[in-house]
């Protein structure tokens, strides 16, 4: 992949295929680049087999393209997908630290279009992205989530083809967050967001808020890049929503998620 495409550090499983998997709202990457009027961002869907919604642009890509559908990591069959059809998980992000922009996925997105037409007469003007997971359904985040879960599968940033990437701006310090419902950021909105369009049974993508909770406030006034691990319900010896171990089960470390980001990592 790029190296320049940062990803917070200690929840995103960088896979051999070149795909960054997360299960954490939370999770965000961040870019800086120059000579492209367009922005967007490539995925992997989560349900093999589906009708693609496809993007725009001529794109070039910061990342790894290559990726095979068929199987998870380890070459196992994708089991089916926890959902047929639908949106599972929110994105926000900004560009040139604008406004922020709330942006749905779903299970067979490929390409989601973040900007056209950046409006600089000068495109040599470097431009900045940030994005986060904002929130997700709580289902399958542990057993294979590439493909019958709530993962977000990032396979690069497209770009117009004469771009070029640069190295974001870093934090001086490095934070690794857990928690709870309250670090995953449940029900941060505080009352439902009013443009959210879900089917009323995907509370969690109207009411949940990764980026309005504790963690992003602290790691700002601490001057450091974070990686926030929140699942509702954690607890040292109770399960998080989605299937997720407890937080430390002594002298059992399947039963321990503190040292993974899914089962297989």
């Amino acid at each position: 992949g790029d190296p320049h495409l940062y990803f917070s550090e200690q929840n995103w499983d960088m896979q051999e295929s070149g795909v960054a998997l997360s299960v954490n709202p939370g999770a965000y990457l961040k870019l800086n680049f120059v000579n492209s009027s367009f922005v967007g961002l490539r995925l992997r869907p989560v349900a093999t087999g589906s009708a693609a919604r496809e993007g725009q642009g001529d794109a070039a890509v910061a990342g790894n393209s290559d990726v095979g559908v068929g199987s998870d990591s380890a070459g196992r069959p994708a089991p089916p997908p926890a959902f047929v059809d639908g949106q599972y998980m929110n994105l926000i992000y900004s560009i040139d630290n604008g406004e922020y922009v709330i942006v749905p996925v779903f299970n067979d997105s490929t390409e989601i279009t973040l900007a056209e037409n950046l409006g600089d007469s000068d495109l040599s003007k470097p431009h900045t992205l940030v994005l986060y997971i904002y929130n997700s359904l709580q289902i399958n985040r542990w057993e294979n989530p590439a493909h019958s879960g709530s993962a977000l599968l990032v396979q690069g940033i497209a770009l117009n083809a004469s771009a070029a990437t640069v190295a974001p701006t870093l934090r001086s310090k490095r934070a690794l967050i857990f928690g709870d419902s309250i670090t995953e950021g449940c029900a941060a909105q505080c009352k439902p967001d009013p443009s959210c369009h879900a089917d009323k049974t995907k509370g969690d993508l109207c009411t949940n808020a990764a980026t309005k909770t504790w963690g992003p406030t602290v790691a700002a006034a601490l001057d450091a890049e974070f990686s926030q691990v929140g699942f509702g319900g954690l607890g040292w010896l109770v399960g998080g929503g989605g299937g997720v171990p407890p937080f430390y089960t002594p002298h059992n470390d399947t039963r321990s998620s503190w040292n993974k980001i899914w089962r297989g990592s």
